[in-house]
């Protein structure tokens, strides 16, 4: 067994900037400290072949700004709603997410939303497709930390469809969607085929009270 603990702070500013504008401001600060592995993660040492299990640090803190503007047009009685957010942490990642959502109502009874997402993110100070170090006379020494979790890599997502709602009543509505998620490589060093690309699917019921 080994002890894990996370601490999260967020600081909310949500402004109306008329009948038809809000802007939302948030901060967010984490703490992470203990086992930080990922206990299914392997990685192997240059010149060896063998698997390993990867060593990450034992502290992690993380900074994120997030800013959202949505606005409302009365005339197609729709809203489009536009994110950025920034995000830094100790393990050397800095990412940055963009987001773009359209909420098109059609009629009282169903509304469309088509949306497009994009991340970029560069590479943990830990991470290596292959570790160097395995031997004595290697020039370069074994570092302290490693992992070849391509969620460490640098990279940069896709992600892009619509949802359709159907509003029942005010406390049911059903959901359908589909997005196409693409994530790819930027460090011409980890295989493409490490990197996933999926068509999601999405149906559901909602239920407001």
């Amino acid at each position: 067994w080994h002890d894990k603990n996370s601490t999260d702070g967020i600081v909310v500013i949500s402004q109306l900037l008329s009948p038809v504008t809000m802007v939302s401001l948030n901060f967010t600060f984490g703490n992470d400290s203990g086992y930080l592995n990922d206990p299914y993660r392997v990685i192997t040492f240059a010149g060896s072949g063998l698997p390993y299990a990867e060593i990450r640090p034992g502290h992690r803190n993380k900074e994120i700004v997030y800013i959202s503007l949505t606005q409302f047009f009365d005339s197609v009685n729709a809203s489009l709603e536009g994110s950025y957010r920034f995000h830094h942490d100790s393990h050397g990642i800095f990412s940055h997410t963009a987001q773009l959502t359209w909420h098109q109502h059609l009629g009282p009874y169903l509304m469309v939303e088509p949306t497009f997402r994009f991340y970029g993110q560069s590479a943990a100070d830990f991470y290596y497709p292959t570790v160097p170090g395995y031997f004595p006379t290697d020039p370069i020494p074994r570092p302290a930390f490693y992992s070849a979790d391509y969620r460490l890599s640098e990279l940069y997502t896709l992600d892009y469809g619509a949802q359709l709602t159907g509003v029942i009543n005010d406390h049911l509505r059903v959901v359908a969607g589909y997005h196409r998620y693409e994530m790819h490589g930027l460090d011409g060093t980890t295989p493409s085929a490490a990197y996933p690309k999926a068509n999601v699917f999405t149906v559901g019921l909602s239920i407001l009270w």
